[in-house]
C-alpha cells in the first residue's frame, strides 16, 4: 500500500508539470499534496511521508537504470553533460565538433557553456546534477534542456540568456536554493513536459522573464504569478505574424477581398483575442491561439484611407497580454466615364485612345482596350477602331479598376430591289423609293453607269434595260454603292460566233439559244436597225447579220457573225504536274506543250478540282476542294472549227482530309471546379491515330486522353462558358470541326432577402411575401421556423409567401435555401410582429382619395381602394388582397391616413436640394431628404445605399410630375428597404415600360403604371390610378408619421425575487450524499388573481393624447433563452393585454396558474416585459421586471 501511494504521488507530480516547494526534507511532498488532493484525502497519506521520501530516491535510481536517453540536435557548439558537477567546470561537459561529427571534451579556448560566444544547445543528461553557485554567464545560449537536475545555490542571482528552457524527463528538475533568483529573456518559453521545478517555498525564490516576476509560492511581493502559472503558460505570450511577410501591411481595393492575415500566440493559456481598427467588411476572429483577419472592404473612399488595426490577447491566467499591429490601406474607387466618339466614314477609323473618349474619368488611370465585357480579350488596334462595341478598362496606380463599353458607329447601307422586267422599248424609274427600300434612312442618291461611279447616268427616271449603279451618301459624307439591273421581259440569246469550217454556208436558225424567251417570232436582217430582211438565213455566207425576236409587241435584237473555217488543232501532248495532292490544296500547276492551230484548250478535271488560273490555255492553276477525289486529267486543243485529239489521261491521286467530326457526347452544363467530365466523338475516318485536336473553354484542362477521340476534362474555379471543339487532322490538314456549347456555372451565392435581414409586419397582415435572390441559384426554397409552424402559420416553399394566423404576434424566422453548383447556401430573415391597434390602412397597395382605379392586365399583391370613384379590372386571379369601395369605413380611414402621410412628408425639412430634373444613370444616394423644385425624371439605375443601417430613410419631395425612362431601376443596397423609401409628388406619376420601382408613392395627381414593376405602394390624393400590364407587390407596412416624439409613460413595482420551496425537509446522509431526487425541479407558482406582477395604473400618462380613457397595457413573459412562456392553459404569454392578475382571473380555476419553472443546478431568470399604448395609438418605451429561480442546494 505504501509503495502504490508513492508511485501515485510521483506520477501526479511528473505528469502535472507543477511547481512546488517545502522548507526541508524531500522537496515538494506537502505542497504537491495540497495541489492534487482534497483535504479529506490528504490525511490518509500523511503517515506515509517518510516512506515516500525514501521511495522517490529509489524510483529516481530505477529510472536511470533503465537508460533514459535524449535525442540531441547535433551542430557545432552544442554541449551535453557527462557527469555531475559545476556548470563552469570543463570536466562537466562534452562539446559537439562539427568537423569530426563527434562529442569531445571542450578545450580552454572553447570553454564551458556560455563562457564564450557561439554556444548552441545545452543538455543536462539524465542522472547528472549540474550546480550553479553564482551568475556564470550572460552570453546568448541555445535551448537549455534539463533531463537530469539543475541546482541553483542559495542567495544568488542566475542569468540564462536562452529563449527556451525545457524540463523533459520524469526525473528532470530545476532545484531552487533559498532566496535564489533565475533571470530569463522576455521571449523565453519554459516547457515542463514531465519533470518539475522544485525549491524552497519562500517569497524570495524567484524567476524573472524579462521584467515580469514569478515566485515559488503563491502571493508575496509584486509577483504576477507562481511557478504553476509559469509551467501552465510556458512563458510570456508573444503574437507572431504567420501569413507571410508584408501581409500585415497591405493595400486593397474597395469591394475586393484582402489577402488573409494570420497571427499565432505562443505560451498557451489565452482564453480569447481582441482585434480592433479594421475597415467595414473586414472581420477578425480568434480561435485556439490563432488570429485571422479576412473579408472584403465595403468602404469606398475618395482618397486612400489607412486603417491601423491592433491585436491583443485576452488571457486571464498570464502576466501580460501582448499586442501586434498592422495596417490595411483602402484605395479610392475608380470610375471610367465614356464619351462616344464622333462617327467617321469608312475606310477612316476611330482613335479610342483619344483623351476626349475617357474625359471625366478618375484622374491618373491607365487605360487598356478589350473586345469583351470581362476584359479578357485584348483589342490590338484601339487607335484605329472599326465599327463595333469595345470595352475600356481604367486601372489606378493601386490596381483598382473600372470597365465601361464604347460604341463605334457603323457606315450607311444601301438595299437594292431590282425593278420588274419591262417590255422594250418601255423604261424604268430608278429614283423610285421602292428600288432603295430598306436602306439607311436619310441618304442622298445619285446614279451611275460604272461601278467606280465616274460616269453619271443622265436619265435614271427613264432607264432602259441594262446594269447601273446607285450611290447613297449620308449627311456626314459616308456612302455605299450597289448595282441595280433593269431587264426586259423579252430576251433573245444568240451565239456570238458561228464558225464554218467545211461548209461554205451556215443556218442562222442554229445561232438562237434555247435560253431565249419561248415563243419568239424571229426575223433576220442585214442591218442593225432591222429594216432590211435577209432572204436566205438557212444558207448564210460569212458576214454580219441581225436576228430580231418579237412577242406580244415586245422585242429584242441581237447580232450574229459568220466567219470562215480554220484547221482543227493537232493532238495534245503529255500532261505534267503534281500527284498526289491533298484536299483543299491550291495553286497546283498542270501543263502541256502548245498545240498547233489551237485557239483554246479544253481541260477535263476530276470532281472537286477547279481551274483558278490559265483557263483555256496550255498551263492551268488548279485548286482542290475539301471533297475532291482521285481521277484523270485530260486536255485537247480547240478552235472555231472544232476540237483536236485529247491527251493521254494523267492519273491524279487525292489523299482525303479527315472526315467531318461527328457530334460530341458529354455534359454541356458543368460547375466550376468539376472534374472527371468525359467528352467523346466517334472515330473520324482518315484522321491520324493521335490526330484529334480539341479546343477547350477558358479554365478547362484535359487530364486524360489528349489527342484521342475521348478526353477527360477538369474545370477550375475560374472556368467560363465557351465552346468545346474537336477536329481530325492528318498530313493533308484538318477536317471539319464540331462544336459543343459548354455552360460553366459558378458556385451558388448566398441568398439575399429583398427586405434585408429583418423586418416587421402589422398583425393584421396575414399574407406576406418574403423573397430572396442568390447568384447562380437553380432553385430557392423557403422554410418557416418550427415555433411559427407549430402555432399554425405556414409558408409556400416555392414563393416565400407566409400565411400568418390572425392572432399570431410572435417572431418568425424565414430561411431561404439556395441550390446550384457547389454547396447549398442559406440565409435567414427575422420578422417581428407589430400589434398596435393603429394602421388599419397599412396593407393598401393602391389607393386614391378621389378617382377611379382601372386595371388592364396587371397583377397586384395588397389591398386596393378609393374613397370616390370606381374600381374595375380586378379578379381573384390578378388581385391577392381586398377591395375597399368608396366611402366604406376602411376607405374613409385610408383617405385620412394618405392625407396625413402627404402632410407629414411635406413637413419634413429638406436635407439636399437637387438641381436639374433627373436622377439615376448609375447615381448612388445615401439616406437623406432630397427636394426638387419641379418635375423629376428617373433614368437608368438609381442606387439607394443604406450603408448598413436597416432603418435608413430616403425621402424624395418632388415639386412637379414624376416619370421614368424605359428600363429605369431603383436599386436598394446595404440594408436599404422599400418600407423606408417615400416619394411625395406634387403632380402626376408615370412609370414606363421595364421600370423596376421601389418605395411608397404619395402623389397629388394621377398615377399610371405602363409595363412596370412596383415594390411598394401607389397612393393618390387627387387623380385616377391606371395599371397597364404591370406588377405591384406591397407587403403591409406602417405609413410614415412625423409629429411629436413624446411617448406614454407608466410606473412598475420593484424587481421580483423568489426562492425555491420545500428543501428544508431534506435530511443529510453522508453515505447517500444526496437524498433529493435530481429529477424534481423547483419552481415558483403565480396563483390565479395574484397581483405581484401588476402595473400601477394610476401612473398612466400621455402628454400628446387628449383622450383620458382607453389606455392598453401589453405584456409578455420570456425564459432564459428569450422564448415565450406558456400558461397552464397552454397559451403563449406573448403580447397579452390588461393586468397579469386580470389574465389569470379570466380562466377556470384549474388553468389560471402561471408556473415559473426552475432548474436543478442552475439559476433561471424570467423577464416580464411591459409597454403601454395610449388612446391615440402611441406606444411607450418598454419596462422589464425579472423573476429569478435559484437552484436547490446540492448536498454532498
Amino acid at each position: 500500500m505504501q509503495l502504490i501511494f508513492v508511485i501515485q504521488v510521483a506520477r501526479r507530480i511528473c505528469q502535472g508539470g507543477r511547481l512546488f516547494g517545502s522548507s526541508g526534507g524531500v522537496k515538494g511532498i506537502d505542497t504537491t499534496v495540497h495541489s492534487f488532493f482534497t483535504t479529506s484525502r490528504l490525511f490518509s497519506y500523511v503517515n506515509h511521508l517518510a516512506i515516500a521520501t525514501r521511495f522517490v530516491i529509489a524510483l529516481t535510481l530505477m529510472l536511470l537504470a533503465f537508460g533514459i536517453s535524449t535525442s540531441f540536435a547535433q551542430v557545432a557548439g552544442d554541449y551535453r553533460s557527462i557527469a555531475t558537477g559545476n556548470w563552469n567546470a570543463l570536466a562537466t561537459w562534452e562539446r559537439y565538433d562539427g568537423t569530426t561529427s563527434t562529442w569531445l571534451p571542450p578545450v580552454l579556448v572553447q570553454g564551458w557553456p556560455g563562457e564564450f560566444a557561439g554556444t548552441g544547445l545545452v543538455t543536462i543528461q539524465a542522472g547528472h546534477n549540474i550546480s550553479i553557485a553564482g551568475n556564470v554567464t550572460t552570453v546568448t545560449l541555445g535551448a537549455v534542456t534539463v533531463n537530469g537536475a539543475l541546482t541553483l545555490s542559495d542567495d544568488a542571482v542566475f542569468t540564462l540568456n536562452t529563449n527556451q528552457l525545457k524540463v523533459t524527463t520524469v526525473v528532470g528538475k530545476i532545484d531552487f536554493g533559498k532566496k535564489s533568483r533565475l533571470k530569463l529573456p522576455i521571449n523565453t518559453i519554459i516547457s515542463v513536459t514531465t519533470g518539475a521545478l522544485v525549491g524552497s517555498c519562500s517569497n524570495n525564490v524567484e524567476i524573472y522573464i524579462g521584467n515580469v516576476q514569478y515566485y515559488a509560492c503563491v502571493g508575496g511581493g509584486g509577483a504576477c504569478g507562481n511557478f504553476n502559472d509559469l509551467m501552465v503558460n510556458g512563458g510570456n505570450p508573444i503574437i507572431t505574424l504567420t501569413s507571410g511577410a508584408g501581409t500585415n501591411i497591405q493595400p486593397v481595393c474597395p469591394n475586393r477581398p484582402i489577402t488573409n492575415i494570420t497571427y499565432a500566440i505562443n505560451g498557451g493559456g489565452p482564453t480569447g483575442g481582441i482585434i480592433t481598427g479594421l475597415p467595414t467588411g473586414v472581420t477578425g476572429t480568434y480561435n485556439a491561439g490563432v488570429y485571422t483577419i479576412s473579408g472584403t472592404p465595403t468602404v469606398q473612399p475618395a482618397v486612400p484611407v489607412i486603417y491601423n488595426y491592433t491585436l491583443t490577447s485576452a488571457a486571464t491566467n498570464v502576466c501580460t497580454n501582448p499586442t501586434a499591429v498592422g495596417t490595411i490601406t483602402v484605395n479610392p474607387v475608380t470610375n471610367v466615364l465614356i464619351t462616344p466618339p464622333t462617327p467617321v466614314c469608312a475606310p477612316a477609323k476611330v482613335d479610342l485612345t483619344a483623351a476626349a473618349v475617357t474625359f471625366g474619368s478618375t484622374l491618373g488611370l491607365t487605360f487598356t482596350y478589350w473586345t469583351d465585357a470581362l476584359a479578357t480579350i485584348s483589342y490590338a488596334t484601339p487607335v484605329a477602331a472599326t465599327p463595333g462595341t469595345y470595352y475600356i478598362k481604367g486601372t489606378s496606380a493601386a490596381g483598382c479598376y473600372d470597365i465601361k463599353p464604347v460604341v463605334v458607329p457603323a457606315n450607311p447601307l444601301i438595299m437594292i430591289t431590282n425593278p420588274p422586267d419591262i417590255c422594250s422599248p418601255s423604261t424604268v424609274d430608278l429614283t423610285s423609293a421602292s428600288v432603295t427600300s430598306g436602306s439607311t434612312a436619310g441618304l442622298t442618291y445619285t446614279y451611275w453607269i460604272d461601278a467606280s461611279v465616274t460616269i453619271s447616268y443622265a436619265t435614271p427616271a427613264v432607264a432602259s434595260p441594262g446594269t447601273y449603279y446607285i450611290k447613297g451618301t449620308s449627311a456626314g459624307g459616308c456612302y455605299d454603292i450597289k448595282p441595280v439591273v433593269v431587264t426586259s421581259s423579252t430576251k433573245l440569246v444568240v451565239n456570238a460566233l458561228i464558225a464554218t469550217c467545211v461548209l461554205a454556208t451556215v443556218d442562222l436558225y442554229t445561232a438562237v439559244s434555247a435560253t431565249s424567251t419561248p415563243g419568239l417570232i424571229l426575223g433576220y436582217y442585214s442591218d442593225a436597225s432591222a429594216t432590211t430582211f435577209y432572204a436566205t438565213p438557212t444558207t448564210a455566207t460569212p458576214g454580219t447579220y441581225y436576228i430580231k425576236g418579237t412577242l406580244a409587241g415586245c422585242w429584242d435584237l441581237k447580232k450574229v457573225v459568220v466567219t470562215v473555217a480554220t484547221p482543227l488543232p493537232t493532238a495534245a501532248g503529255t500532261i505534267t504536274g503534281i500527284s498526289p495532292v491533298c484536299p483543299g490544296a491550291t495553286g497546283i500547276v498542270y501543263s502541256i506543250p502548245a498545240i498547233t492551230d489551237a485557239t483554246g484548250y479544253l481541260w477535263t478535271l476530276p470532281p472537286g478540282a477547279t481551274i483558278t488560273g490559265g483557263d483555256n490555255t496550255n498551263s492551268i492553276t488548279v485548286s482542290f476542294s475539301p471533297t475532291a477525289t482521285s481521277g484523270n486529267f485530260t486536255v485537247l486543243g480547240t478552235n472555231s472549227c472544232g476540237n483536236g485529239i485529247a491527251s493521254s489521261p494523267y492519273a491524279l491521286i487525292v489523299d482525303p482530309l479527315p472526315a467531318a467530326a461527328g457530334p460530341i457526347t458529354g455534359s454541356s452544363s458543368v460547375c466550376q471546379g468539376a472534374s472527371g467530365e468525359i467528352y467523346t466523338i466517334a472515330v473520324i475516318p482518315h484522321a491520324d491515330v493521335n490526330g484529334y485536336v480539341w479546343t477547350l473553354p477558358p479554365g478547362a484542362t484535359i487530364t486524360a486522353g489528349a489527342n484521342t477521340n475521348s478526353i477527360t476534362v477538369s474545370f477550375d474555379a475560374t472556368s467560363t462558358p465557351d465552346i468545346l471543339t474537336v477536329k481530325g487532322t492528318n498530313g493533308c490538314g484538318d477536317g471539319t470541326s464540331v462544336n459543343l456549347n459548354i455552360n460553366v456555372t459558378p458556385s451558388v451565392g448566398t441568398p439575399v432577402f429583398a427586405d434585408g435581414a429583418s423586418s416587421s409586419r402589422p398583425q393584421l397582415a396575414q399574407k406576406v411575401l418574403y423573397t430572396a435572390t442568390a447568384n447562380y441559384a437553380s432553385t430557392i426554397t423557403y422554410t418557416l421556423d418550427a415555433n411559427s409552424v407549430t402555432a399554425g402559420n405556414s409558408i409556400d416553399p416555392n414563393t416565400g409567401e407566409v400565411n400568418f394566423l390572425a392572432g399570431w404576434s410572435g417572431t418568425s424566422v424565414i430561411t431561404a435555401n439556395a441550390k446550384g453548383c457547389g454547396v447549398p447556401t442559406t440565409a435567414i430573415h427575422t420578422v417581428t410582429t407589430v400589434t398596435s391597434t393603429i394602421g388599419a390602412t397599412w396593407c393598401f397597395a393602391l389607393f386614391t382619395q378621389t378617382g377611379a382605379i382601372t386595371n388592364n392586365g396587371s397583377t397586384v399583391k395588397g389591398n386596393v381602394g378609393t374613397n370616390a370613384g370606381a374600381i374595375t379590372g380586378f379578379t381573384a386571379a390578378n388581385l391577392d388582397g381586398n377591395i375597399s369601395e368608396a366611402s366604406d369605413p376602411v376607405s374613409v380611414q385610408a383617405s385620412a391616413d394618405v392625407i396625413a402621410a402627404y402632410s407629414d412628408l411635406n413637413a419634413i425639412a429638406c436635407g439636399v436640394i437637387v438641381t436639374g430634373t433627373s436622377l439615376g444613370s448609375g447615381q448612388t444616394l445615401t439616406p437623406n431628404v432630397y427636394c426638387l423644385g419641379g418635375a423629376l425624371n428617373i433614368t437608368g439605375d438609381l442606387i439607394l445605399d443604406a450603408q448598413g443601417d436597416p432603418n435608413a430613410l430616403f425621402i424624395f419631395k418632388v415639386g412637379g410630375a414624376l416619370s421614368t425612362l424605359t428600363n429605369a431601376k431603383i436599386i436598394l443596397i446595404n440594408g436599404a428597404s422599400k418600407y423606408n423609401v417615400y416619394w411625395r409628388v406634387y403632380g402626376a406619376v408615370e412609370l414606363n415600360t421595364g421600370t423596376q420601382f421601389s418605395g411608397t408613392i404619395v402623389g397629388e395627381g394621377a398615377i399610371t403604371l405602363n409595363g412596370s414593376t412596383l415594390n411598394g405602394r401607389a397612393l393618390a390624393i387627387l387623380g385616377a390610378i391606371v395599371l397597364n400590364g404591370s406588377v405591384i407587390t406591397s407587403n403591409c407596412s406602417p405609413m410614415i408619421v412625423v409629429g411629436s416624439t413624446n411617448k406614454p409613460t407608466f410606473n412598475t413595482s420593484g424587481p421580483f425575487g423568489f426562492c425555491v420551496e420545500n428543501i428544508h425537509e431534506a435530511v443529510y446522509d453522508p453515505i447517500a450524499i444526496d437524498i433529493i431526487s435530481p429529477d424534481r425541479p423547483d419552481y415558483y407558482t403565480l396563483k390565479a388573481g395574484d397581483p405581484p406582477l401588476d402595473i400601477i395604473t394610476a401612473t398612466y400618462a400621455s402628454p400628446d393624447c387628449a383622450i383620458a380613457v382607453g389606455y392598453i397595457l401589453h405584456w409578455s413573459i420570456t425564459d432564459n433563452a428569450g422564448l415565450p412562456v406558456k400558461s397552464v392553459s397552454n397559451v403563449f404569454l406573448t403580447n397579452i393585454t390588461g393586468q397579469v392578475s386580470d389574465y389569470t382571473k379570466a380562466t377556470s380555476a384549474t388553468t389560471t396558474d402561471i408556473i415559473f419553472q426552475g432548474a436543478a443546478n442552475s439559476v433561471v431568470t424570467y423577464k416580464i416585459i411591459y409597454w403601454l399604448e395610449d388612446p391615440c395609438g402611441k406606444l411607450s418605451d418598454i419596462k422589464v421586471n425579472t423573476i429569478t429561480i435559484n437552484p436547490r442546494p446540492n448536498i454532498q
